[in-house]
């Protein structure tokens, strides 16, 4: 393009038109140069527009050009679109309102309306389109939703989803709405904005991918809208960050169905009111909720006031993350992992509050502060060492601080049965299943044990610190696990705990038991190092430091006991206890609370008591009922070795291994310690255990 004065001198001085002064300045003479650029450049513009030059046409260069409109409702009323290439419309209902936009005519176009990103003017027919212009991001307001706490905008958000757009923003506001259902691949990143759900509406996420929703509030209306706030169904790969949920009638998220998805990640999220009165709180009230889904993570979510549990994940799952949440005022349990959990689940620097004490007098919902259901039963190589749980801080629960099938590592856990209104037997700090693991906890004031062993089945309980437990023991274990139809405690460690300040509130520091008159293998135990102390010493006077068995019909060999305590009573390894080791020190006393100790059986053929000083021993003879002498040693049925023991007075005397033949160190079930006595009842010589040998002397 170019002005006429470079083809003619008769322009003016400004390269224009003139039409000149007779006889002084000449008119511009129109110049075939200047009018082949006119031409040129209208045929381009035509041309450019997707038109062919049509002589019988007036229109191609109005049709060449946009035009701009106040709303879509003047869009929609466009008599002949077709002479229009671009429009670009203002606002949606008003100028101004985020709506509308630069829109072009399509006319081959036969997409479907949608009110937004295709629109079909209303008294068009066949095919042609205005189709918004974009660079893959469209708001909600471009579809007419309106932010403003009345208006129902359930077909408009519906339409925005539907529209296959991979970003999808909004702005602040309430946007009423019913369900909607959200089947593609979408980013949508939400601005202060607030979908209000009405009855029975929630936001559906199903047979689909790759869906994140990110700064959305999702109000319950109160609980009116009966469902949940986000339902997710056969997808994967769904996030939910940083969005607000609150007075949601069932769950905030809940991922249902039964075909396994995975990757979906909850985090930074805040939940309040989850759950209206009344509704199941197992798979109800629950903040997120996530059901037969692999390979996720929830993180960093606030959760506070929710009538069910706060973090429900059902299985068989694998790759389970739940880390750095917090949680207060839950109606049931904090966190749950159950039904089949299959591999490598963390559960991590958590911190948990006043769980379970919603309404705790009449509700028989679980609720512990974290609970390992189980593990993948299905599997029989998935052991609870899949299950980490380490690091979290729980305070103020109903029931068990921690229980189930896990590690337990590194946990702090304060208060627990802190409503004695709740009448639950589970009310310790760690109560563990088979196989499943407590080390380096903190327990400070159980309202029950501190720790509870069920199955004492491949258990290490260690390096745990229980302080003011107010429930039957410091550590309980219960000795019953069934293997291949016997009953055994097997593989079982409890060494190096400290329970403190265990004084008048508890019956004993440790204490091992069985129910019933069940015969139990217990076999390759050791109960070592650990530290039981009281408040006062009238309060360890009436508690127990270490009982083992109280209970009769024990076959318990290679078990090992070595503890340290201020004074140890009601030690009762009754009749059927073979091959025990006990080792205590600094000063002990030894009894059962009627002061007798029936240790004396035929049955017992090894008992081990060394490493003490000042014992004062309470035993008694077969045929009598009370103590002899508390200074008395004496033994009718069995061997009793004593060593390295200061032995003030024992005026009944003490008896010693007998054989016939000489003796060796397979006539024990551990080599036995130098200084060990035996009599050769064949040749009256008697032998003493000096290092690896065996030194006589004839007897007279």
């Amino acid at each position: 393009m170019h002005k006429i004065g470079i083809d003619t001198s008769t322009a003016d001085g400004a390269n224009e038109f003139t039409e000149g002064v007779p006889g002084v300045t000449p008119a511009t003479n129109i110049m075939t140069p200047w009018l082949n650029t006119i031409q040129r450049e209208g045929a381009g513009l035509v041309e450019a527009s997707g038109q062919a030059l049509n002589p019988a046409d007036d229109l191609q260069w109005v049709k060449s050009v946009g035009v701009v409109l106040n709303t879509m409702a003047e869009l929609d009323a466009v008599a002949d679109p077709t002479i229009y290439r671009s429009v670009f419309v203002l606002g949606y209902d008003t100028p101004g309102d985020g709506g509308g936009g630069p829109y072009n005519w399509k006319s081959a176009s036969v997409l479907t309306h949608n009110a937004g990103t295709v629109w079909l003017p209303a008294g068009h027919v066949g095919a042609g389109r205005f189709e918004l212009q974009h660079n893959d991001t469209v708001c909600l307001e471009q579809f007419g939703v309106k932010f403003d706490g009345a208006t129902v905008n359930t077909t408009a958000i519906q339409y925005a989803f539907d529209a296959g757009i991979s970003n999808l923003t909004s702005g602040a506001g309430i946007a009423v709405t019913g369900a909607i259902t959200i089947t593609a691949s979408v980013n949508y990143a939400a601005s202060k904005s607030i979908f209000k759900l009405a009855a029975n509406s929630s936001v559906i996420i199903q047979d689909t991918s790759n869906v994140t929703i990110t700064g959305l509030e999702v109000d319950g209306d109160n609980y009116l809208n009966l469902d949940h706030g986000i339902l997710i169904q056969r997808a994967s790969y769904v996030r939910v960050e940083k969005c607000y949920f609150h007075h949601v009638k069932k769950n905030g998220i809940s991922v249902g169905g039964n075909e396994t998805k995975s990757g979906h990640r909850f985090i930074d999220n805040d939940f309040d009111f989850i759950g209206a009165e009344g509704v199941d709180g197992s798979i109800e009230g629950n903040p997120i909720y996530s059901y037969y889904t692999d390979d996720v993570e929830i993180r960093f979510n606030r959760i506070s006031k929710c009538n069910g549990i706060g973090i429900n994940v059902i299985g068989p799952t694998d790759n389970t993350w739940v880390a750095n949440n917090t949680i207060n005022d839950t109606f049931a349990t904090g966190i749950q992992l159950g039904l089949g959990i299959k591999t490598r689940a963390l559960v991590t620097h958590n911190t948990l509050k006043n769980i379970g004490t919603e309404d705790a007098s009449t509700v028989t919902t679980g609720k512990v502060g974290i609970f390992v259901w189980e593990v993948y039963a299905a599997d029989v190589s998935v052991s609870p060492w899949e299950v980490m749980v380490t690091h979290n801080n729980i305070e103020n629960v109903i029931e068990n601080g921690i229980e189930g099938a896990c590690y337990a590592i590194s946990n702090t856990i304060k208060n627990t049965h802190v409503n004695p209104l709740h009448t639950t037997p589970s009310r310790a700090g760690i109560s563990l299943s088979s196989q499943a693991c407590a080390i380096n906890n903190t327990v400070i004031n159980p309202g029950g044990d501190g720790i509870y062993s069920n199955y004492p089945y491949k258990q290490r309980i260690t390096g745990n610190k229980i302080i003011d437990p107010l429930g039957y023991a410091g550590i309980r274990v219960k000795l019953l696990y069934a293997v291949s139809g016997v009953n055994k405690a097997e593989n079982f460690i409890c060494s190096d705990n400290i329970i403190s300040d265990a004084g008048a509130n508890i019956t004993n520091g440790i204490f091992l038991f069985k129910d019933g008159s069940t015969t139990i293998d217990a076999g390759s135990c050791s109960v070592s190092n650990n530290t039981i102390t009281g408040q006062s010493a009238e309060g360890v006077k009436d508690s127990i430091g270490i009982t083992a068995s109280h209970n009769t019909g024990l076959d318990a060999h290679s078990i090992s006991l070595h503890n340290y305590t201020s004074e140890l009573k009601d030690l009762v390894p009754k009749s059927g206890a073979s091959n025990m080791r006990w080792s205590w020190s600094y000063g002990m006393r030894y009894s059962d609370a009627n002061d007798n100790w029936d240790l004396i059986s035929s049955s017992t053929r090894t008992m081990i008591v060394h490493d003490n000083n000042a014992i004062s021993m309470f035993l008694v003879d077969s045929a009598v009922s009370t103590p002899i002498s508390s200074t008395t040693l004496r033994n009718n049925h069995t061997v009793l070795q004593v060593t390295n023991n200061k032995v003030v007075q024992c005026p009944g005397g003490v008896s010693t291994f007998t054989k016939a033949g000489i003796p060796s160190d397979a006539d024990f079930s551990s080599p036995p310690p130098s200084g060990t006595i035996v009599i050769d009842t064949t040749n009256n010589r008697i032998y003493a255990k000096s290092g690896v040998w065996w030194m006589s002397a004839a007897l007279s």
